[in-house]
C-alpha cells in the first residue's frame, strides 16, 4: 500500500530528510550508550527529535509525533497503530495519545527504540522533528477547516505552508523557549489564536477593487503559570506576508530575548513583550519584516478537498436513542451541502492501535480517506454523506468509538499529569475519569450541556488549559495533619471564541478526592438559579465568585480526621507524596 498517498508535496519532500535524522540519532545514542556523551549534552539534541523524558526511569521517554494542522491519512493511522503496538510499554502498550497541539504521544519507550520508532513513521511521511524543545512547535489548525459554514476561507494551505517553510529552518533551531503557531478561519476562533505566539484569523479585504485574503495577526499569547491573550499586531495582513511577518516575530523573539535564555521561567514571547512593551515588540517586528523584504518565500499552493467517491454499501438509518444522542452531539453539518464531519470523543485523548486501523478502514470507505486530530483531544471524520451517517456510526460502534457528548460538559481534557510528566503534582487523569463518573450516575442528563466545559491540568503549567476552561482545575497539595494531600485550585470562567479572551479566576481550593462532589453540586445550583437562556458563563458572572464560594466551600474541607484513602490520589492506593522531576519543556 502506497503510504504517501494523500500527502502535500511539502511532506512528501521532507522524507528524505527524516532518514537523515534517524541516522544522526543513532550516532548520538550510541555515544550515550558507550558514556562519550552525557545525558546533559544529549538532551537538547533529543529533546529536538521529539524524545521527551518521563520521570520513571532515566531512560524511558515519551515520542511525540507532529501531525501537522491534524490532517493525517489512513496509511498514517495505519503506521501509528504499528507503532503503538511496538514500542510503548506498561499500560500504554498499544495505546497512541492526541494532545491539545494535535500531535500524537507515546509513552514508556526506551530510548534505544527511538530510532526504529521514528524510522516507521517517517516511511508514512510523519516526523518527531521539533516536536519538543525550543522550537516552533506543531502547527494547529481548526478542524472543521475547510468545511466549517462560519469561515471566511480555508486556512489549511497556508498552515501547511507554515508547517514546511520552519520546519528545520535555521531561525528555529535554538530559541529561547518554544513558538507556537495557530490557525483559524472564523471568529468562533476554534483554532485559539489568541493563547499563541502567533495566531493567524482568516480576513478578507477590498484593495483596489480585489478581493484580498489575508489575517489577522495575533502576538504573544500563552498560557502555563501566567497566563496572557495574544495583542493584534495588525489588523491585515496580506497572504503574500504571512510567512515574512511570522518569520520576523521569530526572529525579533531569538535575537533580542537573551534574558529568558537565562531564565527561562521566562523565555516565552509573552514576556519579552511584557519587558519592552507592545508597541516596542510591534515595531521591531515590522521593522525587521522589512529588512527580510528581499528573503524569497514559497508561494503558498493553494488546495482544496474533493469530495469522496462513495462505493461502500450503506445501511437504512435506525431510529434508535443512542444514535440520535450521537448525532445530536457528535456530528456537524459542513458547508458542503449533504456531508457532514463527525467527532469521535476519545476518554482522555487515548486510543487504541485496533481502533486506529478501524478509523484507516472507516476514512478510506466513507470519507476522503483522511481525518483530523482535534485540539480537544478528539478525532474528527469529514466529508461523510449524509445518508452514510448510520453506517459509519455502527463501523465505530463495533470499533467502540461512538462516546456520545463530544465537545460537550462530559467531554474532559486532561494533560498527562503525574502519570508520566516530570512536572505534574497530581493525577490529573485521574482526576478527570473520576469527574467523568458523575455523567454516568447522578448527573447523567447533563453530560451534553452545550457552552461549558471542563479542563484539568495536573500542575499549574496550564497543558491541559485550564486557565480557558468554564471550569477548570491545576494540580497541587498541602499538608493537613502531618500528612501530603493532592488539591486543585479550581477556576471559574475562563473562555476563548468570537472575539473575546477571558482567564479562569481563582475560586477555591479543594482535596482532589472532593473535587466530584463539588463540581456535582455547582451544577446543581447553575440549573436551579440559571435565567431563561442563560449561558454557564454569564450565570457565573452575574452571580458571582462570592456568593457561590458560601454555597461550595464547605465542600472543600477536608476533615481533620480524615481516613487513609482520602489521602490517596485518584487511581493510588498509597498515600500520597510530592514525586516531581525536572522539567524539560525549558531545557
Amino acid at each position: 500500500m502506497d503510504k504517501q498517498k494523500n500527502l502535500t508535496p511539502g511532506a512528501i519532500a521532507e522524507i528524505p530528510r527524516y532518514q537523515a535524522d534517524i541516522a544522526e540519532m543513532k550516532q548520538e545514542i550510541a555515544k550515550v550508550v558507550s558514556g562519550t556523551l552525557s545525558d546533559d549534552d544529549f538532551r537538547t539534541f533529543r529533546l529536538m527529535r521529539g524524545v521527551y523524558g518521563q520521570k520513571q526511569k532515566p531512560n524511558i521517554q515519551m515520542i511525540r509525533v507532529k501531525i501537522p494542522w491534524g490532517k493525517a491519512t489512513a496509511e498514517q493511522l495505519e503506521t501509528l497503530a504499528d507503532v503503538a503496538d511496538k514500542f510503548p510499554g506498561g499500560d500504554r502498550k498499544g495505546v497512541a495519545h492526541v494532545t491539545t497541539r494535535q500531535a500524537i504521544q507515546y509513552h514508556f519507550v526506551s530510548l534505544e527504540q527511538a530510532p526504529e520508532a521514528m524510522q516507521m513513521l517517517s516511511v508514512a511521511g510523519l516526523t518527531t522533528r521539533e516536536a519538543c524543545s525550543n522550537t516552533v512547535r506543531n502547527v494547529t489548525a481548526d478542524a472543521l477547516a475547510g468545511v466549517a459554514a462560519d469561515e471566511v476561507f480555508d486556512i489549511s494551505p497556508y498552515a501547511e505552508a507554515t508547517v514546511r517553510y520552519f520546519l528545520r529552518h535555521p531561525v528555529s533551531q535554538n530559541l529561547p523557549r518554544k513558538f507556537k503557531i495557530a490557525f483559524s478561519g472564523s471568529v468562533a476562533d476554534r483554532g485559539l489564536v489568541t493563547m499563541h505566539d502567533v495566531g493567524a484569523l482568516a480576513a478578507v479585504q477590498t484593495i483596489n477593487g480585489k478581493e484580498v485574503k489575508g489575517f489577522k495577526l495575533y502576538v504573544g499569547g500563552g498560557l502555563g503559570p501566567t497566563p496572557k491573550a495574544a495583542f493584534l499586531l495588525e489588523d491585515f495582513t496580506p497572504a503574500e506576508n504571512l510567512l515574512r511577518s511570522i518569520h520576523a516575530a521569530i526572529f525579533v523573539f531569538d535575537r533580542d530575548w537573551d534574558y529568558g535564555r537565562k531564565n527561562r521561567n521566562m523565555a516565552r514571547v509573552k514576556f519579552l513583550i511584557e519587558k519592552i512593551g507592545f508597541d516596542e515588540f510591534k515595531k521591531r517586528v515590522l521593522t525587521e519584516r522589512d529588512n527580510l523584504k528581499n528573503e524569497v518565500y514559497p508561494q503558498i499552493s493553494i488546495f482544496e478537498e474533493t469530495p469522496p467517491t462513495l462505493s461502500a454499501p450503506l445501511l437504512a438509518e435506525g431510529g434508535d436513542a443512542q444514535f440520535l444522542r450521537w448525532k445530536e452531539t457528535n456530528v456537524t453539518a459542513q458547508k458542503q451541502t449533504g456531508y457532514s464531519a463527525v467527532t469521535i470523543r476519545l476518554h482522555l485523548g487515548d486510543i487504541r492501535s485496533s481502533q486506529l486501523r478501524s478509523l484507516a478502514d472507516i476514512v478510506r470507505q466513507y470519507s476522503n480517506g483522511t481525518l483530523r486530530t482535534v485540539i480537544d483531544q478528539n478525532l474528527m471524520i469529514r466529508w461523510v454523506k449524509n445518508e452514510a451517517l448510520y453506517t459509519v456510526y455502527q463501523k465505530l460502534s463495533q470499533a467502540a468509538l461512538t462516546l456520545p457528548s463530544a465537545g460537550r460538559l462530559a467531554d474532559i481534557t486532561s494533560c498527562p499529569g503525574a502519570d508520566t510528566c516530570q512536572l505534574g503534582i497530581t493525577s490529573s487523569r485521574g482526576l478527570a475519569t473520576a469527574i467523568g463518573k458523575i455523567f454516568e450516575n447522578g448527573h447523567s442528563a447533563d453530560a451534553d450541556m452545550k457552552d461549558i466545559k471542563i479542563k484539568v491540568s495536573g500542575c499549574p503549567n496550564s497543558c491541559g488549559q485550564h486557565h480557558i476552561a468554564d471550569i477548570g482545575f491545576f494540580g497541587g497539595a498541602k499538608t493537613v495533619n502531618g500528612h501530603q494531600v493532592p488539591t486543585y485550585t479550581m477556576l471559574l470562567g475562563g473562555h476563548i471564541g468570537n472575539g473575546e479572551t477571558s482567564f479562569g479566576k481563582h475560586f477555591l481550593r479543594v482535596p482532589a478526592k472532593r473535587v466530584p462532589d463539588v463540581v456535582g453540586k455547582l451544577l446543581d445550583i447553575f440549573k436551579a438559579q440559571k435565567k431563561s437562556g442563560e449561558n454557564f458563563r454569564t450565570f457565573v458572572n452575574r452571580v458571582g465568585l462570592p456568593a457561590l464560594k458560601t454555597e461550595l466551600e464547605p465542600l472543600s474541607i477536608l476533615p481533620e480526621s480524615a481516613d487513609p484513602a482520602s489521602l490517596a490520589d485518584w487511581g493510588e492506593s498509597a498515600e500520597f507524596q510530592v514525586n516531581v522531576g525536572k522539567g524539560e519543556c525549558a531545557a
